[in-house]
């Protein structure tokens, strides 16, 4: 008898220890930062579910689909070079409401990188969370301020310029056309 409770007892210590694929999440996390560092589009793809939920870095952006969290991840890929994810401290996730492991994936780290066409460095620190399912990342969340960042590595010189006109009736096609010349 005292065998059975014990080995009952080691299965459930067991089994309320386990992190079901947290290893293998891992992975796929680790894959979607690889992404970013070698500008791998593909590679996005690859580990990324197109039933995506994504809660995005970009200011005002919030939760978005797939297509549009892949236009995020076109726009860093296209224009930053040297990107990489510095000071890395991967987390086990847990369910809130049950406060057990639950396979999800933190991430806490410091991006570096450079502007491709101004060519200032920028350094941002920042949290990702990321869920799986079957073999894919299904929902993420990365919390930075992207809009900083883009801010940070732009143009030195800016200049802010109000303008009021009074346009003609009819006229508004010619005016904007005045605006967006040089």
């Amino acid at each position: 008898m005292k065998k059975i409770l014990l080995i009952i007892l080691g299965f459930l210590v067991f089994s309320c220890t386990t992190n079901p694929d947290y290893e293998n999440n891992l992975a796929l996390a680790k894959k979607w930062v690889e992404a970013f560092e070698t500008s791998n589009i593909d590679l996005w793809k690859e580990v990324v579910s197109e039933d995506l939920v994504d809660v995005a870095p970009m200011y005002g952006m919030g939760q978005i689909d797939y297509n549009s969290s892949l236009q995020v991840a076109e726009f860093y890929v296209q224009n930053y070079t040297n990107v990489k994810f510095n000071n890395q401290v991967w987390l086990p996730g847990i369910d809130t409401l049950t406060m057990k492991p639950d396979g999800s994936v933190r991430a806490y780290g410091t991006w570096t990188g450079k502007s491709k066409s101004t060519g200032r460095d920028f350094t941002l620190n920042s949290y990702h969370n990321f869920d799986f399912e079957d073999g894919k990342i299904i929902s993420t969340g990365e919390y930075f301020d992207a809009t900083g960042m883009v801010n940070s590595v732009g143009p030195l010189q800016k200049s802010l310029v109000i303008v009021a006109s009074h346009i003609k009736p009819g006229k508004i096609d010619e005016y904007q056309a005045l605006i967006d010349s040089e």
